[in-house]
């Protein structure tokens, strides 16, 4: 089943509620009305969605069991302790929380991938074992143009061709994603990262 959704939420509980594969519990931090807008294409044991929000946010999530998430930001981020670069692939993975500050005007590409889809990708060995931690083994810096890349994937949520048969849309979309994926992780590197004071 394909499902394409697009909101904007003024409040977390029901941000929550269209989460696939995710726990995550937000606070918001700035005084004043929250905006959050995700845009979200759901296909089974795939996921890929866009955010962005108005306000700084601290947050605390979990991956379910069974899956990885992995995310991508032209923005910085503070994540598990660490100040993540801007344009960097950050691999969320399962059994752990994983602590996030985001400020205002933060955007990113968000992806869950079963671990099912990840294996018959070819992709499982090559992504981050959840075992694996500590964190800075889950930050991948990004060449500019695939972070682009990205970003122009996450756009495409708003082509959704609307009539008559979406699949072979929606396939062609996640078969797209798998790829750079696969294009970040055999680029990975050693990011320069340190702990938030």
């Amino acid at each position: 089943v394909t499902e394409l959704s697009s909101f904007e939420f003024h409040d977390f509980d029901s941000f929550r509620e269209h989460l696939h594969g995710w726990d995550t519990e937000p606070v918001q931090l700035d005084a004043g009305p929250l905006h959050l807008h995700w845009d979200q294409l759901r296909i089974e044991d795939f996921a890929l969605a866009r955010l962005g929000v108005n306000r700084r946010l601290a947050d605390t999530s979990a991956v379910e069991p069974g899956a990885l998430g992995f995310s991508v930001s032209p923005e910085p981020l503070l994540w598990c302790g660490l100040e993540v670069p801007p344009g960097s692939l950050v691999v969320f993975s399962p059994g752990r929380d994983q602590r996030s500050a985001l400020q205002p005007g933060f955007r990113s590409v968000e992806i869950s991938v079963s671990e099912g889809l990840l294996r018959e990708a070819g992709l499982l060995e090559e992504a981050i074992d959840p075992r694996a931690f500590p964190p800075e083994r889950c930050v991948i810096p990004l060449r500019p143009e695939l972070v682009g890349a990205f970003e122009i994937l996450a756009n495409s949520l708003r082509c959704f061709p609307g009539s008559g048969d979406s699949g072979p849309w929606a396939s062609a979309l996640r078969q797209h994603a798998l790829d750079l994926l696969r294009s970040a992780l055999h680029g990975r590197g050693v990011p320069g990262i340190r702990p938030v004071p």
